[in-house]
């Protein structure tokens, strides 16, 4: 089932957009970290970042990349996943490498592909799964089958796979949840968005940042 929603969703793609300043606003204030920041990095205790999916990597001028903002909370490892190898570029020529002695890896995968191939975190290393700018498009979802048939089961089977894999400790970090339900009627499915699906699914939302644009959810 997983495989044909996969083939069937469709998102928008904004390249010349970055989601990456809310998260630097979350984590950073100058050159500390924020209680948020904090937060992190006391959880993940040097464990894994999975940015996904991690796009073209920009950033705006005088902030820090992703990655950098992962090697400030302390991370001994980062996996970066996008579904369009044009997105990845050269990373995917070189995609298991250790940099500023970070452990990193590059998938091209969809995201409910790479979650649905993943294991459980048996291990004791924590890991924080960051959703950032994944939008569904909304030309898409104005026809309601779409919505019914594809979008909402997606996103339900993205929620649960979020679960599967993760144990207790684990984060899943949201940067701007509500795009992750854009185009679909919330009032036909009032348990699609993200805030509303995760605690019923074992998480709880221990932070919100005060721009209202990052939450970090908790696997309680």
């Amino acid at each position: 089932m997983n495989e044909v929603l996969i083939s069937k969703m469709q998102f928008y793609i904004e390249p010349e957009v970055s989601w990456t300043s809310w998260l630097n606003k979350a984590c950073l204030s100058g050159n500390d970290l924020t209680e948020l920041g904090s937060f992190l990095k006391s959880k993940l205790k040097g464990g894994t970042f999975i940015d996904v999916p991690c796009g073209y990597e920009y950033k705006a001028e005088n902030e820090l990349s992703v990655f950098e903002i992962a090697k400030e909370l302390g991370v001994y490892g980062f996996i970066e996943v996008d579904k369009y190898e044009e997105a990845l570029g050269e990373r995917l020529n070189n995609s298991n490498r250790v940099v500023d002695e970070v452990r990193v890896s590059t998938h091209q995968a969809d995201i409910l592909e790479f979650l649905f191939k993943k294991e459980l975190n048996q291990d004791s290393t924590n890991r924080a799964f960051y959703i950032s700018g994944l939008q569904p498009d909304e030309e898409f979802c104005k026809e309601p089958s779409n919505q019914s048939d594809v979008a909402v089961p997606y996103l339900h089977a993205l929620y649960e796979e979020l679960a599967r894999v993760s144990k207790v400790g684990d984060l899943v970090i949201l940067n701007e949840a509500n795009a992750l339900v854009l185009g679909i009627d919330e009032n036909i499915y009032p348990d699609i968005h993200p805030s509303v699906a995760l605690p019923t699914l074992g998480f709880k939302c221990q932070r919100t940042c005060q721009y209202n644009k990052v939450q970090v959810f908790e696997k309680v």
